[in-house]
């Protein structure tokens, strides 16, 4: 009965043991699970976020070069020539524009009806530039960069469209 109760004695021990062992390899597997799954959350933030901006980037710069087809076509209905309203150089714009600002490197701002402008509202992290060159007497290449700074460093969309004398 004695051999039984030392054989029992050390059984417990060696039981107690192993709870041990066994909390702290579930410990380390809850640590590393949730490690992981908070580095996957955030990368997936992350990863959301650059892409509205992007968005919203292109858009932006889709919307510049609207403005400078509207500049133009307002001149040509004018009676103006093809690229009278047109200057080679660097410029900002803003959905109501009917010329081209001096590039200022301002930042877009937003105002409360979703317009972006530079005149009112809230700072954005967006910065348009409308770049016009001439390819010949007959056609003009415009470029609308949209650039903002991100985590990574800067980031910046940019689309490019030719203007024709069809007239």
């Amino acid at each position: 009965s004695d051999l039984i109760f030392a054989l029992g004695k050390s059984s417990a021990r060696l039981g107690a043991g192993f709870t041990l062992v066994e909390t702290m390899v579930s410990f380390a597997i809850l640590v590393f699970v949730s490690t992981s799954l908070t580095f996957f959350i955030n990368s997936t933030t992350r990863s959301a976020g650059l892409m509205i901006d992007r968005t919203i980037a292109a858009n932006l710069a889709q919307e510049g070069l609207e403005i400078v087809r509207n500049i133009r076509d307002s001149a040509w209905l004018g009676g103006g020539s093809f690229d009278a309203a047109l200057p080679v150089g660097t410029w900002q714009v803003q959905w109501d524009s009917s010329s081209f600002a001096a590039n200022a490197n301002n930042f877009l701002k937003i105002d409360s009806s979703g317009a972006y402008q530079y005149s009112s509202g809230s700072d954005t992290k967006f910065k348009r530039l409308i770049t016009i060159s001439d390819i010949s007497g007959s056609q003009k290449k415009v470029i609308a960069v949209v650039s903002w700074v991100t985590l990574p460093g800067t980031k910046n969309v940019s689309v490019e469209h030719r203007l024709f004398n069809w007239q």
